[in-house]
Parts: C-alpha cells; structure tokens; sequence
C-alpha cells in the first residue's frame, strides 16, 4: 500500500530530494505493523501475572537486566560487521529484539519457578 503521508524529513526514492515538512509517497505497511506489534508486546510483557508476587517482579527483574544485556550484546557484534545501508535494517530489528528476549527469558524462567518444588499456588 503506496499512499501519501506526511514525513518530517523523507524522500520519495533513492536519488529524489529530501523532503522537510511535506507529503511523500511511502508504503506504510512497516508503520502500521510497528504500530501494533511494539505497544501490544509491551504490554503482554509487563501485564501482571495472576498470582503477582516479590519472586515474579524479581524474575522480571532479572528477566529485563538480562535481555537488556543481550540486546545490547548482539548490537554491538552487528554493529562491528555489518555496515552501509542494511545497518539500517538491522537497527529496526533491534527495536523487537529486546522485547523479544525479555518476553522469551520471562516466560522461560516463570516456567522453571512453577515447576520447582518451591512454588505453591
């Protein structure tokens, strides 16, 4: 979906002028899935669990320092080996990747702590 959309700063294709202020043509398809992914996996992420306690806001804790830490970990390693434009690329999928970690290592550990003998509901 090609339509018109107003851009602070863009431009129309490689070798036409930026515009500041102004309508271009764009393909919104990429907005519109950032749009929903990003707010709804927050707040699947950061949605209370049903029995909500000191243990689980620390394994969301521990969760979050760690995904932060691998995020920023894989950042730096693609940051020293890929280059020109699909740096480009790989910046907007680090906009998931920590999300997708954290989501990833908190299921993963509430897992653990459920199925350990230490967990009574």
């Amino acid at each position: 979906m090609k339509v018109k959309v107003i851009a602070i700063m863009g431009d129309n294709g490689l070798m036409t002028p930026t515009v500041s202020f102004g309508l271009i043509k764009n393909y919104i398809l990429d907005e519109i899935l950032m749009l929903i992914i990003i707010p709804s996996g927050i707040v699947y992420a950061f949605s209370k669990e049903k029995h909500e306690d000191e243990m689980v806001a620390a394994i969301r804790l521990n969760a979050l320092a760690w995904a932060t830490i691998a995020n920023y970990g894989i950042i730096l390693f693609l940051y020293m080996f890929i280059y020109g434009f699909p740096f480009l690329n790989v910046m907007m999928a680090t906009l998931f990747s920590q999300l997708i970690i954290f989501i990833t290592l908190l299921r993963y550990k509430m897992f653990r702590f459920r199925k350990s003998a230490g967990y009574e509901e």
